[in-house]
């Protein structure tokens, strides 16, 4: 068992060795992203080359994107992009008077991360996935309510913002976009 555990810290510490990191200011903020490009794409990409999807993981309160790096032996295995990016103090803009979090447009963030991304990378657009554990599950929550980026959205362990049940204005869930989402949350989960 303990080889195992050296081996998988080996194995985070060389794919971080060949991880980009995507940095660029957006209104005003410095944003950090990291993102992990499996071997499947060569370094020069042909124009026959098929694009690939790319997911996005978003971390949980106090996290940050380099927490879900793991994630990138899957991204290995099955040959898409990931991108590991990180909210601002830690946290996301999941909405109206989000507990916990901020007024900085991560909406926005995203959807600019997501350009950049496509414009250096062989990115299928029809094939952006989101995902997220916790404050992470909350903000991919409310992107399935907000974004019209996303091919499918799954959370784990996140919360719905009540500003968007039934009594908040219909024209800001979705904006007549759908999107299928996949939501887990444990039995004994309180948050």
């Amino acid at each position: 068992m303990k080889e195992y555990k050296y081996l998988a810290v080996f194995y985070l510490f060389t794919t971080l060795l060949y991880s980009d990191e995507i940095d660029f200011t957006h209104d005003g903020w410095d944003r950090e992203c990291y993102l992990y490009k499996p071997s499947c794409i060569p370094d020069d990409v042909s124009d026959d080359f098929e694009p690939v999807p790319l997911v996005l993981m978003f971390h949980g309160l106090g996290g940050e994107g380099v927490d879900n790096y793991g994630f990138s032996l899957v991204a290995e295995d099955s040959c898409f992009v990931v991108a590991f990016p990180s909210g601002m103090y830690n946290t996301w803009n999941c909405g109206p008077e989000t507990p916990y979090g901020h007024e900085i447009d991560d909406n926005s963030y995203v959807d600019a991360l997501i350009d950049t991304i496509y414009n250096n990378y062989p990115i299928d657009t029809n094939r952006i996935y989101g995902t997220g554990h916790s404050m992470g599950g909350g903000f991919t929550n409310h992107l399935a309510c907000t974004s019209t980026r996303f091919t499918a959205l799954g959370s784990s362990g996140g919360w719905l913002n009540p500003f968007y049940l039934d009594d908040f204005p219909s024209y800001f869930i979705s904006r007549g976009y759908t999107v299928p989402i996949i939501h887990s949350h444990g039995i004994i989960d309180e948050t």
